[in-house]
């Protein structure tokens, strides 16, 4: 099954360099929205939205563009974190939040934990800058939008870290991985 590109019609010239690129079949890859490297677009995706700046779907387009990944969370130094939640030991953030902290989080607020699909909040640890961010939401999907928009969940989460601080949103990857 050979496809020949349809013949240009009387009134166009043939040489002519515009395409119709409302035609799915005539969009390049080129034509796609793109998500910006992690140091492009500041003005438009912030390092940091508080709370109630929802960042948009990674699905969405933006002014041409892709959203990047946002969480909303807090964050912590490693040091910070060992110190808040294992008493200054040297255990590895992942290891504190899933031994400590989610079991905690599941005992206190069991509505989530029970929940299908189940509701917890998450952790994303970078080496290469030597912080970590426990996660109540992102912009990744529908429903982890909508958690981040769950008060209830929110403030259990909050509870459990025995936090202060109102969550922020951070764009990821950080900055920092890039200066």
């Amino acid at each position: 099954m050979s496809s020949t590109p349809p013949s240009p019609k009387a009134d166009e010239d043939p040489s002519s360099s515009q395409r119709n690129v409302t035609d799915p079949a005539d969009c390049t890859q080129a034509d796609e929205p793109k998500m910006p490297e992690p140091l492009e677009r500041q003005d438009l995706y912030h390092y940091t939205f508080p709370r109630d700046v929802v960042p948009p779907l990674m699905a969405a387009v933006v002014l041409g563009t892709k959203p990047p990944l946002y969480f909303l969370g807090w964050r912590y130094k490693y040091r910070e974190f060992r110190k808040r939640f294992d008493n200054g030991h040297y255990e590895d953030p992942s290891i504190i939040f899933r031994q400590k902290i989610l079991p905690r989080f599941a005992e206190q607020s069991p509505e989530f934990e029970n929940a299908r699909p189940r509701s917890r909040p998450m952790i994303w640890v970078d080496r290469n800058v030597g912080h970590c961010t426990v996660i109540a939401g992102t912009n990744a999907f529908e429903s982890a939008q909508n958690l981040a928009r769950n008060d209830k969940f929110v403030e259990a989460v909050k509870k459990v870290l025995n936090e202060d601080r109102e969550p922020v949103w951070y764009r990821h990857p950080p900055k920092e991985a890039f200066e």
